[in-house]
């Protein structure tokens, strides 16, 4: 039987007398588009947070193809192909769309240039610009290549992180509410995007998300955390008659 790309068992993470996490345990296919939801405070993005290495847990392990990486630093994950977006935008604000892209692939700051040789430096630049150019154009970016990322349209913004996190070449890639502040055509155009380039990039895919349009019409599987624990995981349709998860949603008669 083949090893799931990712393997969480038993994880708790505490902060302070807070318990973010408890026992938390799931595997993750390769190929899979993995939904991962729950009310505010469930503890989603520490979860997001544990498997990328920026929380360390009290307990449990974490495993990446086979491997055992729950002490590893955050880069050295990166490094073996996860990858993640963030809740709240993290672009480098005052370069242009095509420099975010290249500094993730590995390119210098820009002001770190003079520092390394003029000949070397020009060929790595234009070895990831033509790399960038081809990630901006499957994302519809390239008309805004020479723009200032902090001058795009919000949904641009999105999609240029999304492209940064490609630029790393990822196996894994974690998505933390992707469609939110979309328009409802906004979010479906992206979601189709994201189900195209799952195949073309052989991705796996973890989605945090609240827009349950979203979660139920793309995603395989759900996972419902609350209070930090898993409360719920199958199918969609599972999922939105599970009476543990609707008592978790304000007792919703339904989440479609």
């Amino acid at each position: 039987m083949k090893e799931p790309i990712l393997r969480v068992e038993g994880i708790t993470v505490r902060f302070g007398g807070l318990v973010a996490l408890k026992e938390v345990t799931f595997s993750v296919e390769e190929g899979e588009l993995l939904g991962i939801i729950g009310p505010n405070g469930a503890g989603k993005t520490t979860l997001f947070n544990t498997i990328t290495g920026a929380v360390s847990p009290e307990k449990g392990r974490i495993y990446f193809q086979g491997k055992d990486i729950t002490s590893l630093p955050p880069h050295k994950r990166a490094r073996l192909g996860i990858a993640r977006t963030f809740q709240n935008l993290r672009l480098f604000s005052r370069l242009t769309v095509e420099d975010n892209i290249k500094l993730a692939m590995g390119l210098p700051y820009p002001a770190f240039a003079p520092l390394f040789s003029l000949p070397s430096y020009h060929k790595m630049e234009k070895q990831m610009s033509e790399s960038a150019i081809a990630l901006l154009k499957t994302f519809h970016l390239y008309p805004y290549r020479d723009r200032i990322a902090s001058a795009l349209p919000y949904g641009e913004r999105k999609r240029l992180e999304i492209a940064r996190a490609l630029a790393l070449k990822p196996k894994l890639l974690l998505l933390d509410e992707p469609t939110a502040g979309l328009s409802h055509q906004e979010a479906i155009s992206l979601m189709e995007e994201l189900k195209e380039l799952r195949k073309g990039f052989s991705l796996t895919i973890i989605l945090i998300e609240h827009n349950m349009r979203v979660v139920m019409g793309y995603c395989g599987r759900l996972i419902t955390l609350n209070y930090g624990e898993i409360i719920a995981e199958g199918t969609p349709e599972e999922i939105a008659n599970n009476p543990a998860v609707l008592q978790a949603y304000l007792g919703e008669e339904s989440l479609c």
